[in-house]
């Protein structure tokens, strides 16, 4: 049987690479993945990482999915995230695990998904997008 380490490693990399190929719905169903996961192991903080990885990508995937906007924005959420996401990943593989950094890594990733959702609002006319 897979230790529950191994198995967030390996959905925290499908993460990372689904996010690489900007597929942010794909981003919600692993993050639903890794909470049903975390539910089953009683591992609240994965529970917890979870539920917020699924409703930020839930948003950004509709963003991307309403508006056509400028890519370089998306371009830039995607980036952070992913370094975000390999600093939770690298405090799950030190045997200490440092809470902080975990709680900053999601500020941040909760925090530029919004920035990226006020932007895309705020920005929205005729030239630069459109409500499809």
């Amino acid at each position: 049987m897979k230790q529950l380490s191994e198995i967030l490693n390996n959905l925290f990399s499908s993460l990372l690479n689904t996010i690489e190929n900007m597929q942010f719905f794909g981003c919600a169903n692993i993050a639903t993945e890794l909470t049903h996961v975390s539910k089953l192991a009683d591992f609240k903080d994965g529970v917890f990482i979870g539920e917020v990885f699924e409703s930020t990508f839930i948003q950004i995937g509709e963003l991307q999915r309403d508006f056509t906007v400028v890519n370089n924005e998306f371009i830039l959420f995607k980036e952070t995230t992913k370094a975000d996401i390999q600093s939770i990943m690298k405090v799950y593989s030190d045997a200490e695990k440092n809470k902080t950094v975990i709680y900053d890594a999601l500020k941040n990733i909760r925090y530029n998904a919004t920035v990226l959702q006020l932007k895309t609002h705020s920005n929205c006319n005729p030239t630069l997008c459109t409500i499809r």
